[in-house]
């Protein structure tokens, strides 16, 4: 179990195509064809904590409020989403 949670550990869920793929795979949770704007989420977040909210070409980023109430609109719609098939697929192979 250690080796498990050990390689878990490892994982960087913030790449959104490496959970994406992991998700598929050992849940065989489908995710939305269209994840650009979750990845576009994680990498401002990547640069608002570690380069002071500038992306590579140093340009600032302008996020408002209206920015963070549709991700979070986005983001619970998705793990409404994910939770859905995690709960419906855990029990089909029991008889």
């Amino acid at each position: 179990m250690k080796l498990a949670n050990d390689a878990i550990d490892e994982i960087s869920f913030h790449n959104v195509v490496t959970a994406k793929t992991l998700y598929e795979n050992v849940l065989s949770v489908n995710f939305p064809k269209d994840v650009a704007w979750l990845i576009k989420a994680t990498t401002n977040r990547h640069d608002i904590v570690h380069r002071n909210g500038r992306t590579l070409k140093n340009e600032v980023l302008n996020i408002v409020s209206a920015d963070i109430d549709e991700l979070v609109t986005k983001v619970v719609a998705l793990v409404k989403e994910i939770d859905a098939q995690v709960k419906d697929g855990l029990l089909d192979n029991i008889d």
